[in-house]
């Protein structure tokens, strides 16, 4: 597993334009290619990496909707190296992967070394 890549995925929401809330809500089978392409580019650019697709529920929560998000991890499921699981199993699983004093030799600058605290 690596730390290389974490992407967050959109989530419906209002769109807003300059003049103020417009009242029209993306249709579902745009907000499914933005995310399918999201996904695209982690499988190739982040490998190792994780994917969180975050919603809210009063947008998702509408039959068309549901569809599309049915549709949509169906599709995920198909490249080879998917796997399904909660942030806190995958959070437990890179631990373990990546002892703390271990990792933090590998990666000296995300762990505050050389900070404006410390000069």
């Amino acid at each position: 597993m690596t730390d290389r890549c974490v992407l967050v995925g959109r989530f419906f929401h209002e769109s807003r334009s300059f003049s103020g809330w417009n009242t029209w809500y993306s249709p579902p089978s745009d907000v499914e290619e933005i995310w399918w392409q999201d996904f695209e580019y982690a499988i190739e650019n982040c490998p190792g990496g994780i994917y969180t697709l975050t919603m809210h529920p009063e947008f998702i929560g509408r039959g068309h909707r549901l569809k599309m998000l049915d549709r949509l991890i169906d599709r995920m499921k198909d490249p080879d190296g998917v796997t399904f699981t909660t942030l806190g199993a995958y959070a437990m699983q890179w631990r373990q992967a990546n002892p703390i004093d271990e990792w933090k030799i590998r990666n000296p600058l995300r762990t505050g070394v050389g900070s404006w605290r410390e000069l």
